[in-house]
């Protein structure tokens, strides 16, 4: 419901300011490292710059450099949007903990019960407070989007309790919580761009992977992987972003066409990807990955419970508020009672 009732107070005031005049042609430049369909973003990216076009009546135009054509490590994507090389990019949070240290808060190991739960943290107060430290590194967060679930993946052996992972190398992302999260599950992980895994996994530098079936999937994973495990570790999000001065530098039509299409690309890709999901999993099966449930998802949770203790300096009152929008524990102190 409140996303809709924002929807439609941005079509109104779009409406009402596209009536004070008409601006000259724009072009801007949107960055990511996925393929245009059947990928966690990609089908949702096209659809945001098509609805740009049309509520700007062709105005501004937004051209989608996808699977990796102007960069494939979302770091360094990043880092182009913030200085201005790229207008705009889709990376995931992780890599954005570099300028904004609050969103850490979506790589703690098994904060999110669900989608709905991630959804409800995105998109309210938590979400917003994200949004508002982000700019202060030149960067504005328009929307927050869903990759899913992140599981193990490995070529050693299925991963059904903590001890499996013990001296596995695994590929993390380049953000200290996940480098702590598997440190303390007894794994050997390493940061690197998920560009580099592929040839990586191929060639034995790292035994394992982590992330959502449809990245598995997307990124070929599952052709150089031959264990699928879900841990659920966490939750994946990504972000649509743009330098934040081009942005400012628009007209004001202009940026509410650019934040109603942002919204509207945000429920589009967040049903596509329930969907995609299924579809990764079967996919990879096709190909004979062998899938597994763990045994006790509470096991792996009791080795994780001091990274909550670790961030909470930093986080604060973020982790209580993204606790309290589930159905479990409503604070940090609650949840690390519950869990041992």
């Amino acid at each position: 419901m409140q996303n809709k009732i924002r929807i439609i107070l941005l079509s109104s005031l779009l409406v009402l300011v596209l009536a004070l005049g008409v601006q000259a042609k724009i072009t801007l430049k949107l960055a990511h490292a996925h393929t245009p369909e059947e990928s966690i973003i990609g089908h949702a990216a096209t659809y945001f710059a098509q609805r740009v076009a049309e509520l700007t009546n062709g105005e501004v135009q937004v051209d989608v450099y996808h699977s990796g054509q102007a960069g494939a490590d979302e770091r360094e994507m990043a880092e182009s949007v913030q200085f201005g090389a790229l207008d705009m990019a889709i990376p995931a949070t992780s890599p954005l903990t570099a300028w904004n240290e609050k969103l850490m808060l979506f790589d703690l190991p098994f904060l999110f019960e669900d989608h709905a739960h991630a959804i409800r943290v995105f998109d309210g107060p938590v979400g917003d407070h994200i949004k508002a430290e982000m700019l202060k590194s030149g960067i504005r967060i328009l929307e927050i989007w869903s990759a899913g679930f992140r599981n193990v993946f490995n070529n050693v052996r299925p991963i059904y309790e903590p001890d499996d992972l013990k001296g596995i190398k695994i590929r993390v992302m380049q953000t200290p919580v996940y480098l702590d999260t598997f440190t303390n599950l007894g794994a050997l992980p390493t940061a690197m761009a998920s560009s580099e895994l592929f040839t990586a996994l191929q060639l034995g530098v790292v035994d394992a992977g982590e992330n959502a079936p449809g990245s598995f999937n997307g990124w070929g994973w599952d052709d150089v992987a031959k264990y699928y495990s879900f841990t659920q570790h966490a939750f994946s999000p990504m972000a649509l972003i743009i330098n934040a001065k081009r942005f400012d530098s628009l007209s004001e039509s202009h940026q509410m066409a650019i934040c109603l299409a942002a919204r509207e690309a945000s429920q589009v890709q967040r049903q596509y990807v329930e969907k995609l999901w299924g579809n990764a999993v079967q996919k990879a099966k096709d190909k004979g990955v062998l899938f597994n449930e763990v045994n006790d998802i509470s096991a792996f949770r009791n080795l994780v419970l001091d990274v909550y203790d670790k961030y909470r300096d930093k986080l604060g009152y973020l982790i209580d508020y993204a606790l309290a929008e589930g159905n479990g524990p409503r604070s940090v102190e609650e949840y690390l009672s519950k869990a041992k």
